[in-house]
């Protein structure tokens, strides 16, 4: 199981050497992650940085998430790496690994459809960032490398000792003929977020300020984004909520047009988007060891995606 990364002061102080930095005065851990350790340090000239500790990912990871940071250093709502003194963006100390970003302040979201909209159209300028700067031929990773796509769900289900409950689900939801069409289409692709949802997003004074957790960014179809997107942030105690979807498509069209046969798998990517997160939640939490008490967290996800469909 991951466990959060204890530093003290000295560790901190120690790592943030390697950047130039020696004037800190304050160290405060942020809330208890599972794939990083975050600590917001304070330095003497009131500047702020967070100092990350990878706990899950392989440095290698690490490094091709802070080259698509890098490509995005133009992008209004990302933040780009600082920089080692040796021009590093990921740092080595002892056995540990990470990054260091300058300090945003915001808070999460409340779930306003003003909000939703300005999520839609964030992810509808980063899209559209991708096509302008060529970022498909820059590259970067697929994002089937750190994350799940059609492809992925539906090898995963011909696995001999794949979950029975999760195979079901797709064989239930997934229609041949969508699927059909989703494979024959040439949807565009490009960078995507790959896990965008409204709790990865920071807001100041109802204006959305920054885009975080580019961890399973990479290559792929735009409408997998929106599909995930929408699949973990237009949601309220019953399920997706469709006034939140058509606030968050106004904003992501305000932007970017879909195309024809975006428009026709448009629901089939939401579903695909609440499979793929919960295929991601087996990996980590029921297979693999990383928080225990998520071990069944993937059914949720299941149940959300059934309850989508039935209201079609």
């Amino acid at each position: 199981m991951a466990a959060y990364t204890r530093l003290s002061e000295e560790d901190v102080a120690d790592i943030l050497s390697l950047y130039g930095f020696s004037d800190i005065c304050e160290v405060e851990p942020l809330s208890l992650g599972i794939s990083n350790s975050n600590y917001r340090c304070k330095l003497n000239s009131g500047k702020s940085v967070i100092l990350k500790v990878s706990n899950d990912k392989g440095i290698s990871e690490m490094k091709e998430e802070q080259e698509i940071l890098e490509a995005l250093r133009d992008f209004p709502f990302t933040l780009t790496p600082y920089k080692t003194t040796t021009g590093d963006s990921v740092y080595t100390w002892k056995e540990l690994y990470g990054a260091v970003f300058p300090f945003i302040s915001g808070s999460k979201s409340m779930g306003q459809l003003e909000d939703l909209e300005q999520l839609g159209e964030s992810l509808g300028m980063l899209h559209v960032f991708s096509d302008h700067h060529g970022l498909s031929d820059a590259g970067i990773r697929c994002h089937s490398k750190v994350g799940y796509d059609l492809s992925g769900v539906l090898e995963y289900c011909e696995v001999e000792d794949s979950l029975e409950e999760f195979k079901s689900a797709c064989s239930e939801l997934f229609t041949p003929e969508e699927v059909k069409l989703w494979k024959e289409s040439d949807l565009p692709k490009g960078l995507i977020h790959g896990d965008l949802y409204i709790d990865n997003v920071l807001f100041e004074g109802g204006k959305l300020q920054m885009l975080l957790d580019f961890e399973q960014s990479g290559i792929g179809c735009f409408l997998q984004d929106i599909g995930i997107s929408i699949s973990g942030s237009c949601l309220n105690k019953n399920g997706v909520d469709l006034d939140m979807v058509q606030a968050f498509l106004k904003g992501y069209q305000s932007q970017r047009t879909l195309t024809n046969e975006e428009n026709q798998l448009l629901n089939f990517s939401i579903t695909l988007g609440l499979l793929e997160i919960s295929l991601w939640r087996i990996k980590r939490f029921h297979e693999g060891d990383l928080d225990p008490q998520k071990r069944d967290s993937y059914k949720e996800l299941i149940h959300l995606a059934k309850n989508f469909k039935k209201s079609l």
